[in-house]
Formats: structure tokens, C-alpha cells, sequence
């Protein structure tokens, strides 16, 4: 499940980083092969615009990929596992049907990953800055080791969560408390 977010993030950043880019090049180069596209010409300024408009599209589009393609993927094993077939289809349909509730369950994925992101950063902060203290790096790997357990929960909370919405077609709220419940009572299994 983290996993599935860090390529995301990393396929988001490389997109971001693409259109920045192409930008900066467009913007360095002091004129181009046509001579029609002149520095600070109209037709420069409408092709800015026009690169920025398909990298905000294409951004829509990969973030629109990301969360219907976890929907399906659940839905598909689903299809395999309890009904011994599979359906493109019928996996793709369920997942733009609980489209939404995803959406809200990977937010709340995001939050608790800034929040873990933050905690991290806080105790990086403390041994940079005091490098030859042994009480900082002692803290860092305390809350190194709270933050790993706590990303471990959330991570698969939030993929119980998701199965939820998408198997049992339940409302974000109740998804992802049972989601969190399901941890609870089988962590064990779960680690």
C-alpha cells in the first residue's frame, strides 16, 4: 500500500518536473527555429499557457488513473477470488463507483503520511542541529520506531479500508472504521 503511493508521488513529481522543465527551455531560449515564435511574442506567451493547460491535464489524468486503478485492482481480486473470474469490466465499473469514497480514503492516507513526513523532518531537525549530543539521535530512533508502527497501521488500516468501500460497498465513515477495527483485532495476522 505505501508503496503504491511512493510511485505515485514519484510519477507526480516526475510529471511537475517535466513541465518545469519545459518551461525553463521555453522561457531560456532566446529564439526559436520558426522565426513566428519570437522571445516574448504573443504565440510564446499562448504556447506557455498552452504547455501549462496539458500539464495540469495530464497531472488530472494521472491522479484520476491512480485512485481508479487501486479501486480496480481491488475489485479484481475480488472477482478472482471469490467468484473464480475475472472482468476488466466489471472490475473498472466498481471502481469509478466507489470512486469518491477512494478519494477520501487516500486523503486521509495523505494526511497521515504529511504527518509521519513532519515527525520525521522534527526529529532529523534535533540531530542536525545538535550533532555531537547523544540525546538526539537516541530520540530520532525512538521516533523512528514509533513512526514505522504507526505508518504500518495506518498503511494497512487504509487498505482494509479501501476493501471495504469497494467489497463491501460501505460509506467512507464506516469504511475506514472498520478498516481500523479489522487492524485492531487482527494485527497480528496483519504484520
Amino acid at each position: 500500500g505505501q508503496s503504491q503511493l511512493l510511485y505515485s508521488l514519484h510519477g507526480l513529481l516526475t510529471i511537475t518536473r517535466v513541465g518545469v522543465d519545459t518551461a525553463i527551455t521555453t522561457a531560456a531560449v532566446p529564439q526559436w527555429h520558426l522565426t513566428v515564435f519570437s522571445p516574448n511574442s504573443g504565440i510564446q506567451v499562448a504556447a506557455g499557457i498552452g504547455l501549462s493547460l496539458l500539464m495540469v491535464l495530464a497531472l488530472a489524468l494521472f491522479v484520476f488513473l491512480v485512485i481508479a486503478c487501486q479501486g480496480a485492482v481491488v475489485a479484481a481480486g475480488d472477482g478472482i477470488l471469490r467468484k473464480q473470474s475475472f472482468s476488466f469490466r466489471t472490475a473498472w465499473h466498481d471502481a469509478l463507483h466507489h470512486f469518491w469514497t477512494i478519494t477520501g480514503i487516500l486523503v486521509l492516507k495523505a494526511l497521515g503520511v504529511f504527518v509521519v513526513s513532519m515527525v520525521l523532518l522534527w526529529l532529523r531537525y534535533y540531530v542536525d542541529t545538535n550533532p555531537y549530543a547523544w540525546w538526539p539521535q537516541v530520540l530520532f530512533v525512538i521516533g523512528f520506531a514509533a513512526v514505522a508502527v504507526f505508518d504500518v497501521w495506518l498503511t494497512f488500516s487504509i487498505l482494509y479500508a479501501t476493501c471495504y468501500a469497494v467489497l463491501e460497498k460501505q460509506p467512507l465513515v464506516d469504511g475506514v472504521k472498520n478498516g481500523f477495527q479489522l487492524f485492531r483485532t487482527h494485527w497480528l495476522a496483519s504484520l
